[in-house]
């Protein structure tokens, strides 16, 4: 597994934010486990008091390439009391992205939900119903200490609402377009979300 953190902070904070992924990254992976490669970078920010955080990881078994990223401030997703204070505002962020990481990768997605979002389109044109979500493809993550303060079971509080807008979008106008829908299936005890394409062109036999 490759796991990289790329963020842009204000610059009167980059020097002290970037000891804060370095621990809840190091409280997040298992040390003992050497198939782990890390990458920490930390870039000023153009925007006044924005943060942005990106999370990537490639793993081998089953071959997938994810990331998850968030933006600061967002008051829809980020309690107002933290604000101000950079210390908060950086566990926070990370926190929230080390979360939403770890679903992405419990999911058994191929991809991540902003490259699914790209999908939509060759989706609604296939052949029959078609999902991103591969069946036996979801794992445990074992590199990852489910008691990290991310993850363990008061770490409900860094949950956020993760739904992409640009995937709302794409499903959208494969509807107006193709008219297909965004279908909840169930095919050999797993819960596909995919669509019905619309067969265009000649199917291969």
């Amino acid at each position: 597994m490759k796991f990289q953190a790329t963020a842009h902070v204000p610059p009167d904070v980059r020097h002290d934010f970037k000891t804060t992924p370095h621990a809840e990254i190091a409280d997040l992976l298992s040390t003992s486990n050497s198939q782990v490669e890390v990458g920490i970078e930390v870039y000023e920010s153009t925007g006044r008091g924005q943060y942005h955080l990106l999370l990537a990881v490639e793993t081998v078994s089953p071959t997938s390439f994810l990331g998850y990223e968030d933006v600061y401030p967002q008051t829809e997703h980020f309690p107002p009391e933290i604000k101000d204070d950079q210390k908060k505002i950086a566990e926070h962020l990370i926190r929230s992205c080390i979360r939403g990481l770890w679903k992405e990768l419990r999911r058994g997605n191929a991809v991540d939900e902003h490259t699914e979002d790209i999908l939509v389109m060759y989706q609604s044109l296939a052949s029959g119903f078609s999902s991103v979500e591969s069946n036996g493809n979801e794992i445990q993550v074992p590199e990852f200490n489910l008691n990290s303060k991310a993850l363990d079971k008061t770490g409900q509080v860094y949950d956020i609402d993760d739904r992409s807008l640009h995937g709302q979008t794409s499903w959208w106008i494969a509807n107006r377009i193709a008219g297909v829908q965004l279908e909840h299936r169930t095919l050999n005890g797993l819960e596909m979300n995919g669509c019905n394409g619309i067969a265009l062109g000649e199917r291969v036999q």
